[in-house]
């Protein structure tokens, strides 16, 4: 029992398991303070209360790496830091230090529920932080009509939606096209039909499951063809119905 508590004593109030340093690359060294956490709610776990109580000078061993589960502290840090893409946690026990090897999410889509609500979202779907108008005016941006309420670090979009949505940005922005994007617009919970907003005040009607790069070329006739001068007055083109397509002039 005596050997036990020498023992106990030995692992959780002597410096020889403690973490003294925390090294981040690629990101803030605020994170440290997340680290500190962890680690000190971990350790708690091992120590009754009531020792804190009686000796207060041992709560400065608050950081026993044996404590540590690697995989569990990336996923606490994923989740406190929706900036975060991917994290990787190496522990020298010789050196008693921590070292973190962060990346940050990249912005891929602004995309905003109504008007004045955005977010940045990376390649992943993730929605991450919320958009300053200067940082996201130059970016696809994706208006979302259909009232969702997101927290920082979900997912907003599947991979499929996401290339669909990637593919309409692309072929929109090739030389050829027959149209600039302002916004694409989404108000269909079933993803069945997009709006794309045009620069040119006119917009297009389209569903998804259909060739988008058709649907440019479609448009591009009717410019140079039936339409030439008369786009001006354009208020949508719809080739939801395709091979039909429709299309109205403002009154």
């Amino acid at each position: 029992m005596c050997l036990a508590g020498v023992g106990y004593w030995f692992v959780f109030f002597t410096p020889f398991f403690q973490i003294r340093s925390v090294n981040v690359q690629g990101f803030d060294n605020s994170i440290s303070s997340a680290v500190n956490t962890y680690l000190q709610e971990n350790t708690n776990r091992f120590i009754p209360s009531f020792l804190l109580l009686l000796f207060p000078q041992l709560g400065k061993y608050k950081m026993n790496f044996l404590t540590l589960s690697p995989s569990s502290l990336e996923a606490f840090l994923l989740k406190q830091y929706p900036l975060l893409s991917t994290v990787h946690s190496h522990l020298d026990i010789l050196d008693h230090s921590l070292s973190l090897n962060c990346s940050r999410r990249e912005m891929e889509f602004k995309w905003c529920i109504g008007e004045d609500q955005c977010y940045f979202v990376d390649k992943e779907g993730i929605a991450f932080q919320k958009s300053s108008e200067i940082a996201g005016s130059l970016m696809k941006t994706i208006r979302d009509e259909r009232g969702k309420n997101i927290a920082l670090g979900q997912r907003v979009f599947s991979p499929a939606r996401l290339r669909v949505l990637n593919k309409v940005f692309d072929i929109s922005q090739t030389k050829d096209s027959p149209f600039t994007v302002s916004y694409l617009e989404i108000d269909d919970n079933n993803f069945s039909s997009l709006q794309l907003m045009t620069t040119n005040g006119w917009f297009l009607l389209f569903s998804p499951q259909d060739d988008f790069l058709q649907i440019k070329n479609i448009v591009k006739g009717l410019k140079e063809k039936q339409l030439k001068e008369k786009m001006k007055d354009l208020q949508y083109i719809d080739c939801r119905y395709l091979p039909k397509v429709y299309y109205r002039f403002r009154s």
